[in-house]
């Protein structure tokens, strides 16, 4: 129409032109109807791109912030535990008198804090198949004796003022998985025999609690083999055991 217009020399050549643009515009919107969504449609990929940055930017701080302080309680998070070791020693002493040798290793078990668990002196065997015992002989003696076990090997090695050290050993044994058992057992059983009790109070019948009774009285027998076990286990990583041997010195032989 625009061109028809223009040859015709009925409008000047600027508006046939403008007239004549419209019309293939027009024309071609028509045909391609997603023409001007291509055009100025901003890219998908970009725009997500670009909401995605901003989406790690702004998450970043604090997702550092996180890190950081996770890392930081991890050394807080794992509680340091405290071995739980049981020692036993044994020595063997060289000494002039076995006597006084026994009296001076029990005077240094208490000045440690121990105490004697038992002791001998001498030897006492039956003579010709007799009950009747031989007498005993002074050669030869043992002393048990129990010393907190910060103090065992300041003990052994003070055993040298008694007399000559021929031999001295230490085992250790860890018994810290047993004590923590011990312990959860005892907390869940004592538990338990509060639970029955205040149950005891709340039954109706004679039968329930005949029933209650029955289950507190095993309840009470477990925690109390529980605490004797903990308890003894306690008292072995608290206070180790020493045993020593004594011989006497033997005398210097002269030649006749």
């Amino acid at each position: 129409f625009g061109i028809a217009l223009f040859r015709a020399n009925i409008l000047a050549r600027w508006a046939s032109a403008l007239l004549a643009g419209a019309a293939v515009a027009t024309a071609a919107r028509a045909l391609l109807p997603q023409l001007n969504e291509r055009l100025f449609a901003i890219p998908t990929g970009v725009a997500l791109e670009d909401s995605r940055s901003d989406s790690v930017d702004q998450s970043a701080p604090g997702a550092a912030s996180d890190s950081a302080e996770s890392s930081s309680l991890v050394p807080g998070a794992v509680d340091v535990i405290d071995r739980e070791i049981i020692a036993t020693a044994n020595a063997t002493v060289q000494v002039k008198d076995i006597g006084d040798a026994a009296a001076a290793i029990s005077a240094l078990a208490e000045s440690r804090g121990g105490y004697v668990e038992s002791t001998e002196i001498g030897q006492s065997v039956a003579v010709d198949g007799t009950s009747e015992p031989a007498p005993s002989d002074p050669g030869y003696g043992w002393i048990s004796v129990r010393v907190p076990s910060a103090e065992l090997a300041a003990v052994i090695d003070d055993l040298a003022d008694s007399g000559d050290v021929l031999s001295s050993s230490i085992s250790k044994q860890d018994v810290t998985s047993t004590a923590i058992d011990l312990r959860a057992r005892v907390d869940a059983t004592r538990a338990s025999v509060q639970r029955l009790t205040e149950l005891m109070s709340q039954t109706g019948t004679v039968a329930e609690l005949i029933e209650a009774e029955v289950a507190l009285t095993d309840r009470q027998a477990q925690l109390e083999s529980y605490e004797q076990q903990l308890a003894s286990l306690d008292d072995q990583v608290a206070m180790s055991s020493l045993q020593v041997q004594l011989t006497r010195t033997t005398p210097p032989t002269t030649a006749d």
